[in-house]
């Protein structure tokens, strides 16, 4: 996995490099380093990196995600991330997210993939919720009632109540414990 994330770093350098870093419009030099990643890298590849399963566990990474995430390939994100549940219709599953470097910018940088992701699973032809059994969120920001109440209105209330926060200090250890591989 490392060596495509090195290379995207690379090339999100390399870009950076040659325009330089906005201090200003943040937003918009980061949707289009996002989609020039997105246009040069295997998109089901950087899907599979971002949105896995293991077990009974859905695993989601932002640190993946935020590498190639822009507004035009948000309903495809989507999509994937759903035929992952898709898959695992009839079982309860534990969703795993792994929040690091998510910050009050980011919350606005891609509300509107939460928005959207959050109005397809209450219209999705099978229950995500009822599927659901708890969400685990990594390296909770000290921030995180702030970024709630931003998002709280695109949040049903019977997910708030099943959301376990990991702090940044024990998150490392839990996060390596779920996405290492299973031992023989």
């Amino acid at each position: 996995m490392s060596n495509i994330i090195d290379d995207i770093e690379s090339k999100r350098n390399e870009i950076y490099n040659e325009s330089g870093k906005n201090m200003f419009f943040k937003k918009q030099q980061k949707n289009n380093i996002a989609q020039q990643i997105s246009n040069q890298f295997d998109i089901n590849q950087l899907f599979h990196l971002t949105c896995y399963t293991k077990d009974q566990m859905v695993i989601v990474d932002y640190t993946v995600l935020k590498l190639y995430a822009h507004p035009e390939n948000y309903q495809q994100i989507i999509n994937y991330i759903m035929n992952i549940y898709r898959g695992k219709i009839g079982s309860m599953v534990d969703f795993h997210f792994n929040i690091n470097g998510f910050t009050v910018t980011s919350a606005e940088r891609y509300k509107d993939l939460i928005k959207m992701y959050f109005d397809v699973t209450q219209n999705a032809e099978f229950d995500v919720t009822q599927m659901t059994n708890k969400i685990y969120i990594y390296y909770t920001p000290s921030i995180i009632h702030q970024l709630t109440k931003m998002l709280q209105a695109f949040i049903p209330d019977e997910i708030k109540e099943r959301v376990i926060y990991i702090s940044k200090k024990d998150s490392e250890a839990a996060w390596a414990s779920i996405t290492q591989p299973i031992q023989s």
